[in-house]
């Protein structure tokens, strides 16, 4: 009975360590028809190759520009723009990380929010 409730402790602690949830981070507010420019420093470094940003609605007037600075980990969201409405942002990115002698690979995915006021 005990080892019942210890493996089904070890398998609960697991799991749970296995779920992420990815939480919206909520970027400075930005204002319609205003320039609009905010960077975001991604501190393990990134392959800019797997570098992959969505924006939504479409026609936001922002945009993702690619992976920058001295260390391939930085991005800036910017432009004018268009919509009064919230604008979501998702990026995903690969990041290698060393571990000791393993190499830990793993897929990013971050997801930011910026309001949009008149």
């Amino acid at each position: 009975m005990k080892k019942q409730i210890t493996l089904l402790g070890i398998i609960i602690l697991l799991s749970s360590g296995c779920t992420t949830k990815n939480k919206v981070q909520i970027l400075p507010d930005a204002q319609i028809g205003q320039p609009y420019s905010v960077t975001i420093d991604f501190t393990n470094g990134l392959r800019s190759q797997s570098f992959n940003a969505s924006i939504s609605p479409e026609n936001s007037g922002l945009s993702v520009s690619g992976v920058a600075g001295p260390y391939n980990n930085e991005t800036t969201i910017s432009g004018i723009p268009k919509v009064k409405q919230d604008i979501s942002i998702k990026i995903r990115y690969f990041v290698p990380e060393a571990k000791g002698f393993f190499v830990d690979n793993r897929d990013r995915e971050n997801n930011y929010l910026i309001k949009v006021k008149e």
